[in-house]
């Protein structure tokens, strides 16, 4: 494993593209987004101990959201 320090509002994972590994949450709030129209949507939060990512990095195919610090 892997320290990842993000700052407010930075792009952990960007929805479309592909991510060989998956994330935990240790600190603060992941926003997770989709985009519907020309608009980005959240429809989630994440808080410590949560994960993401897992399948994305178990299934080979590309993030179906965007998440932010």
């Amino acid at each position: 494993a892997k320290r990842v320090v993000v700052h407010r509002n930075e792009v952990i994972m960007r929805e479309g593209e592909m991510y060989p590994r998956m994330y935990q949450v240790v600190r603060g709030v992941v926003r997770v987004e989709i985009v519907i129209g020309d608009k980005n949507v959240v429809v989630a939060r994440m808080y410590a101990s949560e994960t993401f990512g897992d399948m994305s990095f178990l299934t080979g195919s590309a993030a179906t959201a965007t998440c932010l610090a």
